[in-house]
């Protein structure tokens, strides 16, 4: 029987591994892992063959009982070879820092650590949401969530691009005695095969947020506006009034003036995603400097879910 000890970093492995599922997406393409603790890397002569050989292996299972390809746990590879999105990853999933509990499980007791990784992933994110799609009303599929049965109905609106997942906390407090409904920014989930033009403005994603509720045959509701999410709650509460019942409106990324006042990070990232919306070659050559402006302002436990957006040059164009 799995040490209590070893039980607790195979969930604590799971949940970060779930948590990733959003970048590893966004890029599309196998990303190298390095062992890290405390932000940083605990080289490869550090380990036996057998403890290396063991952490590979439960990473590999973990992963693909998550449903995510590609995460690999190189021998020769240092922290400062990883690309950008890399790096985030490994900080992540801090692997150096289980190892002690985790490379010594024998082969018999490799069907429990599956069993705490379904016990683990059954109170994830997507499924105590019920993860469901929708098409808007021209035609994009939609990420929608919905948790709580009863009580009055809130949606979230959380900020543009990102994760619904950034709102977890939130999300699961409201749900706790309300229904609680959001969904994620149209384009940039769920629409991988679409590469015609849509609209992207603030009108069509505010009704989204209609769909979203008649998706769930919503008729009115309380709605949280979380950065860029709290324009569109406004502009959905200017079209049709009747049907929010109130506003919260939270860091509203909002620009009531020309001139008005910005911070040299605010006007940096703007300038570099004027560029990139010109083309998707223009996206593509300036997404590197762009993730790296984005990285050095990032909180570190918060990078996986906010930098996802700028995870591929197609994204970004987005």
């Amino acid at each position: 029987m799995l040490e209590p000890r070893a039980r607790k970093a195979i969930a604590r492995l799971v949940t970060a591994v779930l948590s990733v599922k959003p970048v590893a997406e966004g890029l599309g393409m196998p990303i190298r892992v390095v062992p890290v603790a405390r932000d940083t890397a605990v080289p490869r002569a550090h380990w036996s063959a057998r403890q290396w050989g063991e952490l590979d292996r439960l990473l590999d299972r973990v992963a693909r009982q998550a449903g995510i390809a590609g995460l690999t746990l190189p021998p020769n590879v240092a922290l400062d070879d990883l690309q950008v999105f890399e790096r985030v990853v490994s900080n992540r999933l801090a692997l150096a820092e289980l190892a002690d509990s985790v490379t010594a499980i024998p082969e018999d007791l490799l069907e429990e650590v599956d069993q705490v990784a379904a016990a683990t992933m059954a109170d994830s994110f997507d499924v105590f949401f019920q993860k469901e799609s929708t098409l808007s009303p021209d035609g994009l599929p939609l990420n929608t969530y919905s948790a709580g049965a009863g009580g009055e109905a809130v949606v979230v609106v959380p900020a543009c691009g990102m994760p619904a997942a950034l709102a977890e906390s939130w999300m699961r407090y409201l749900a706790r005695d309300r229904r609680v409904l959001a969904w994620e920014s149209r384009g940039l989930f769920g629409a991988a095969g679409h590469h015609g033009d849509y609209a992207v403005d603030t009108a069509a994603q505010a009704a989204d947020l209609f769909t979203v509720m008649d998706h769930y045959g919503v008729p009115s509701a309380h709605v949280v506006g979380l950065c860029g999410g709290a324009v569109i709650a406004l502009a959905a509460a200017a079209i049709e009034p009747d049907r929010i019942c109130s506003l919260s409106l939270w860091h509203g990324a909002y620009e009531f003036a020309s001139g008005s006042p910005r911070t040299k990070f605010q006007n940096d990232l703007i300038e570099l995603m004027a560029i990139a919306a010109h083309s998707r070659g223009a996206a593509r050559s300036v997404q590197t400097a762009f993730c790296q402006v984005a990285l050095t302002n990032t909180p570190a436990e918060l990078a996986h879910l906010v930098l996802y957006p700028y995870t591929s040059p197609e994204l970004f164009y987005r």
